[in-house]
């Protein structure tokens, strides 16, 4: 052991090299970020979110937790640029265009069903704008009728 550690002062070895993502680091900021909407104050969390968004690795997390802050503090034009990127990013997820409804003001069964006939041509092979309306339509103006409609492929 001796003999090891003299050989090792010996010599210089290069400095481990940081990586050039810091994953444990971008996530901290990101559980900092929790705890900051936890407390209730979402315009710090907004702050916070937009001082260390080039540390912060996770897009999709980043982009989340941006169109959610927005959406608490009514500003949903913005939001709605969060959430039509997450969509972009991943068309398939159900969650993202039920948010995205919310950030663009869709209340009536209608407006919702124009919204996810825009995705599905958009997004032609993606399942979710064509799943959901399907949920829309029964719930409010759903007979037998519209189902061709909302199903068709152009």
């Amino acid at each position: 052991m001796k003999t090891w550690r003299c050989f090792s002062l010996s010599f210089s070895f290069p400095a481990p090299q940081k990586a050039a993502y810091d994953y444990e680091h971008s996530e901290l900021l990101l559980y900092q970020n929790l705890v900051l909407q936890e407390s209730g104050d979402a315009s710090a969390a907004l702050a916070h979110l937009q001082q260390y968004k080039e540390q912060i690795c996770d897009r999709a997390a980043f982009l989340e937790a941006r169109g959610d802050l927005l959406l608490r503090l009514d500003r949903h034009p913005e939001a709605e640029e969060a959430f039509a990127e997450l969509i972009r990013r991943n068309p398939e997820c159900h969650a993202h265009y039920r948010r995205m409804e919310e950030a663009a003001r869709r209340e009536g069964a209608s407006d919702k069903l124009e919204m996810y006939a825009g995705y599905r041509e958009k997004y032609p092979r993606a399942q979710a704008p064509q799943r959901i309306p399907l949920d829309i339509a029964e719930g409010e103006c759903g007979n037998e009728s519209n189902f061709p409609s909302l199903v068709a492929k152009k």
